[in-house]
């Protein structure tokens, strides 16, 4: 079984007519996936960071939020 790959369509112009190539689109997505990954990453570390927080301050009241909230969270997956 032989296939020919076309790797030059990677380099040629996108057919709507934008000024870039499907390699430009290809990189584009590649960056923008990065970025939305590592945004929730940054976004994931400051919530979990607040709820361990909240936990393990000494004010009963601001520890039952913190408890209250991870446990919703841990009960809703």
């Amino acid at each position: 079984m032989f296939y020919n790959w076309n790797w030059g369509i990677l380099l040629s112009p996108v057919s709507t007519g934008e000024p870039t190539t499907y390699l430009g689109w290809l990189i584009s997505g590649f960056w923008v996936t990065i970025t939305v990954s590592l945004a929730a990453w940054v976004i994931a570390l400051v919530v979990g960071s607040l709820f361990g927080i909240l936990r393990t301050v000494p004010n009963r009241t601001l520890a039952a939020i913190g408890t209250g909230l991870s446990r919703s969270s841990a009960i809703s997956r």
